[in-house]
């Protein structure tokens, strides 16, 4: 099979992440907001959950553009 063949596949797959993922980035920026204009006794709670988001969501799918869907794509 040739490499263009995966391409498309990869980009729908992409595509529908960003938008399941769309949830998880307005939690994140929720979370952040927290912060401002002052953090209160609630902020630890906040940043924990913010990052707790980012590294089980976020951060995997950026991770596999960069290995799956970014080489395919220079090639």
């Amino acid at each position: 099979m040739a490499p263009h063949c995966w391409i498309d596949p990869l980009i729908a797959r992409f595509a529908w992440e960003h938008d399941r993922l769309q949830t998880v980035r307005a939690s994140v920026r929720q979370e952040a907001d927290a912060l401002y204009p002052s953090p209160g006794p609630s902020t630890d709670a906040a940043v924990r959950r913010g990052l707790d988001l980012l590294v089980e969501h976020i951060l995997p799918h950026e991770y596999a553009e960069e290995s799956q869907l970014y080489p395919v794509l220079v090639d």
